[in-house]
């Protein structure tokens, strides 16, 4: 069938921007449909990965369970086929201005659409040495080619392999280089700098840097702007994604037949021959994209995307045609939006960090992130327990490692309305539990246990007084103290209500 219609979105209605608002140049360089990691300086960028570095090549390391760990920044100079820090190393910022990672996805355990853009001081300087890394890279990588293809009529260098394991396309424009595994983000970028619009003239990205100025001089700053969202819910990207499952399916399906075969002493590298063997189904790899599963030197891969870990860009998948069943599951998707989001609030991330005083060598990091302009409406009963924006903020200790605060309504789930209150939140420094300590109820119930962290409330809500059978604990004691079921602690006094497994924190 012909593809569906992607959902019609209303643009946001944003408040004037001055026109002296400060847009970097760099923004001038990428396409409005891309996200964008801005650095500012090359150092920061190497201060950043080595953050990540940290904790496994992947900063979300810092903030989720141990034990889940996609290795994101090897992946993405893999397939990029440069190790970007060994630039860092040679010259830093003394030929590098400004850099970014921009984008259209970043799915990057299957294969991401995303590139590296830099402002250089000497662009021939730099080409020369990335052009070397990649011959390097060339040599290293069995089955690795490079070369020139055209692209929006610039000569572009091509370095790749048969399954995508490598795929890297750069070009320098004027003051700017970019690399990426995509060729439509490498035409995008060659038509933005050829004048078509950019990320710098979206009247939502300068409201942005108006809210966030350039001057506040953050170490990385992420804007994903509603052209990126659009993007991720129009039907090449839905009806891939829904194409890429099926594909892993059938290389594990494969895989696991391929080592049948090999015990059972039948040829294990070709699937028809596993099919006339009764290992695989007479109706397996009838796919609607016409995909096969292939194996490639003693590695089973899509004859379309490539490797696992390695699938074409997204980006670069041409959608033509979508079977019935596809068609009619993206229609929902498209209607679900149509009627009940309309439009995309963009995403504005930023991160800074100060030396620590009293402390030498110790940073702190701060990390600031905005859903705006804010559309309430969308966000159904998630919106409705947020309280308007308020002035007032509660004075948490200074030696939590991290710390939330929420303003919430007085509408509440068990009935009773309140007054607005502020509901806030901390940790004390700790390491996260592993995966094998949170699995199951008793494991989760003792990890909380052991987790030194704290909730609090102010004006007390009196939402546990309104739980049934005492569950929200007795009158407090002459300190302000009682105990509830699992060996809570609650303190109430001043108007405030804390909670805590461990008392010592309350203190």
């Amino acid at each position: 069938q012909p593809v569906p219609p992607a959902p019609q979105w209303i643009p946001a209605a944003l408040p004037p921007v001055s026109p002296d608002v400060v847009v970097e140049s760099m923004a001038t360089r990428v396409p409005p449909e891309c996200f964008y990691l801005r650095f500012g300086s090359f150092n920061n960028y190497v201060w950043f990965q080595e953050l990540s570095t940290r904790f496994g090549g992947d900063i979300g390391q810092a903030v989720i369970v141990r034990g889940f760990n996609y290795e994101a920044s090897a992946r993405i100079e893999r397939m990029l086929g440069t190790k970007l820090t060994s630039i860092a190393k040679m010259f830093g910022d003394k030929i590098i201005d400004d850099m970014a990672l921009i984008g259209s996805d970043l799915y990057v355990k299957e294969g991401a659409s995303l590139g590296a853009l830099f402002s250089t001081k000497n662009a021939a300087l730099l080409t020369t040495s990335m052009q070397a890394d990649r011959y390097l890279a060339a040599k290293a990588n069995p089955g690795a080619s490079i070369g020139t293809v055209n692209i929006a009529g610039k000569d572009v260098s091509l370095l790749s392999t048969p399954d995508n394991r490598l795929r890297s396309f750069m070009a320098s424009d004027g003051d700017y280089v970019f690399v990426t595994t995509s060729s439509t983000l490498m035409r995008r970028f060659l038509e933005v700098g050829s004048g078509e619009p950019s990320l710098a003239s979206m009247p939502s990205f300068r409201w942005a840097r108006a809210w966030m100025p350039e001057a506040n001089n953050y170490s990385v700053f992420a804007y994903f702007s509603p052209e990126f969202f659009h993007q991720l819910v129009s039907p090449q990207y839905q009806i891939e994604l829904r194409r890429r499952l099926e594909s892993i399916a059938h290389l594990e399906v494969a895989e696991v037949a391929s080592t049948a075969a090999l015990a059972e002493g039948i040829a294990h590298d070709d699937v028809s021959e596993m099919q006339s063997a009764g290992l695989l189904p007479a109706w397996f790899d009838q796919r609607s994209d016409g995909a096969r599963t292939l194996n490639s030197n003693g590695r089973w891969v899509d004859s379309l995307r490539g490797g696992r870990g390695s699938f074409l860009p997204i980006a670069d998948v041409e959608l033509e045609t979508v079977s019935d069943v596809e068609a009619g599951g993206y229609t929902k998707i498209a209607s679900f939006y149509q009627d009940q989001w309309r439009q995309m609030d963009p995403l504005l991330v930023g991160l800074r960090r100060f030396e620590l005083d009293g402390h030498p060598g110790v940073e702190r990091v701060a990390i600031e992130g905005y859903l705006a302009p804010f559309g309430k409406q969308k966000y159904g009963w998630i919106a409705n327990l947020l309280g308007s924006a308020t002035n007032v903020e509660i004075n948490q200790p200074q030696d939590d490692a991290a710390a939330l605060q929420l303003h919430m309504s007085g509408v509440n789930p068990l009935g009773r309305a309140t007054q607005d209150y502020h509901l806030f939140a901390g940790v004390k420094d700790m390491l996260p539990p592993t995966p094998e300590e949170t699995k199951g109820l008793i494991k989760t119930l003792r990890a909380l246990q052991a987790t030194p962290a704290y909730v609090g409330a102010w004006p007390m809500p009196g939402l546990l007084d309104q739980l049934p059978l005492g569950l929200g604990g007795g009158p407090p004691d002459l300190a302000g103290y009682s105990r509830m079921l699992g060996g809570l602690v609650r303190w109430q006094s001043g108007g405030y209500s804390l909670l805590s497994f461990d008392r010592t924190i309350i203190d």
